[in-house]
Parts: C-alpha cells; sequence; structure tokens
C-alpha cells in the first residue's frame, strides 16, 4: 500500500493524544509530576471500547488513505 509511512491518519493512538490534550486543556499544571500524573489518570479514565472502536476504524482509515492518494483524510 502506497501512502505516506508517517501519515497520522494511519495512526489512531494520534486520535488518543488529540484526546488527552483537550482533557489537559485549561488544568493548572505546576510541575512536570503533576502533568504526568494528570496524563496517567486520563489514560487510565479512557474505556476500553474507545481504543476498540479506533483499531476497528483501521480498514475504513487505509481505504480513506487510499482514495485520496495519501493526503488528508477526515480521521
Amino acid at each position: 500500500m502506497d501512502w505516506p509511512s508517517q501519515s497520522p491518519d494511519a495512526k489512531p493512538i494520534e486520535n488518543v493524544w488529540a484526546l488527552m490534550k483537550q482533557k489537559l486543556q485549561g488544568k493548572r499544571l505546576h510541575s512536570v509530576k503533576g502533568l504526568s500524573n494528570q496524563i496517567r489518570q486520563i489514560w487510565r479514565s479512557l474505556p476500553v471500547s474507545y481504543a476498540e472502536r479506533l483499531v476497528e476504524s483501521m480498514p475504513k482509515r487505509c481505504e480513506a488513505i487510499i482514495a485520496n492518494a495519501g493526503d488528508w483524510t477526515h480521521y
């Protein structure tokens, strides 16, 4: 399959990072340790079903990447 190897559309973890960033917005963190604790708390709170949906979306992600010749997709 030809597409950019670094395409974020092909990496469901990018959705997780975006969600975590969204959940961290507006939080007043005063240390790296505080940030680390918040990240861990958010990570643990993510439902398994969220990860399952991301993995299950891979065939559609690949189809969208191919259809757009490796260009941007809505993922």
